[in-house]
């Protein structure tokens, strides 16, 4: 069965329609049109089996079949991610709904060469979370991690300071110097900014 997303807020009624971009996909890509079913994610745990009642070029209005909830796996995973150049960090973005992490956040490190303007800020963003939307489809994973920054590492530090939860913090093997909110300086060939 093809997959789909709506946010939850579009697809909480009985009949919806798909936003604009994957209507085209459901009726001219996958040429998709009355009496096919579907399934729709919505990023928030839920999976819907929906058949189509209505299909054109721009729109594709949709029944629920089947309404189902998933429980959020309790990983409790938060991956702090440095910006990454290309397709290295579509891969991460990927690979982090296919994994179920909870939170991604995106942080601008002194060793990052990757940067994003505060201009670029919004359509990045937008990028990062339709890549995000395609890996739910792909993975069929019902649950998008809360995607956060770019910030700086002390910022995101600072965020879950008052926290008691676990959390794990990887970085290549580096030792974390929890007082300094500090990695050791053990990248090579990269240049510092500043």
């Amino acid at each position: 069965m093809h997959r789909f997303f709506s946010p939850p807020d579009r697809c909480s009624s009985s009949v919806f329609s798909l936003s604009e971009s994957e209507a085209r996909h459901a009726s001219q890509v996958l040429r998709l049109g009355p009496g096919d079913h579907l399934e729709i994610l919505d990023g928030q745990g839920g999976l819907i089996e929906a058949e189509i009642l209505a299909a054109s070029r721009k729109s594709v209005e949709v029944q629920v079949v089947r309404r189902q909830t998933v429980a959020r796996p309790n990983s409790g995973v938060v991956l702090l991610q440095a910006l990454l150049k290309g397709k290295a960090l579509e891969t991460v973005l990927e690979k982090s709904v296919e994994l179920g992490v909870e939170q991604l956040v995106l942080l601008e490190t002194d060793h990052c060469v990757a940067q994003v303007p505060p201009a670029e800020a919004a359509r990045k963003r937008s990028v990062w979370t339709q890549t995000l939307i395609e890996a739910a489809k792909q993975s069929r994973n019902p649950w998008l991690p809360e995607l956060l920054g770019p910030m700086s590492l002390a910022q995101a530090f600072q965020q879950w300071s008052d926290s008691s939860a676990a959390r794990l913090f990887v970085a290549s093997g580096a030792a974390f110097d929890r007082d300094t909110h500090t990695f050791p300086p053990t990248c090579r060939g990269h240049r510092t900014r500043g």
